[in-house]
């Protein structure tokens, strides 16, 4: 692994991610533009690794879109895109959401 493995600000939604192989290996070499999809069966893990498998995670978007955690994200980037107008975010969300 060489250079920041940090990509995005903790305040804003992530806009990169490392492939992420089936087996959950980060390649390193390989950043890709967008967030990376949850999928329940694969943790990612780092690892010196720099070949990347025939697959990516987000090649399955698709089939694990319907996730709760990606249906979420998928919900708070539209509000996030509204300027929150569906409501003001109570105090604790902003803190959550790092508002």
């Amino acid at each position: 692994m060489t250079g920041n493995p940090i990509l995005n600000s903790p305040y804003e939604e992530p806009q990169f991610h490392y492939a992420t192989d089936l087996d959950g290996n980060l390649n390193y070499n390989d950043i890709r533009k967008g967030r990376k999809i949850f999928m329940p069966d694969v943790q990612s893990i780092p690892t010196r690794q720099t070949q990347g498998n025939l697959w990516e995670v987000n090649d399955f978007a698709a089939e694990y879109g319907e996730e709760l955690v990606n249906l979420i994200r998928k919900e708070v980037g539209k509000w996030r895109e509204s300027k929150y107008e569906s409501g003001s975010p109570t105090r604790v969300t902003k803190e959550l959401l790092l508002l």
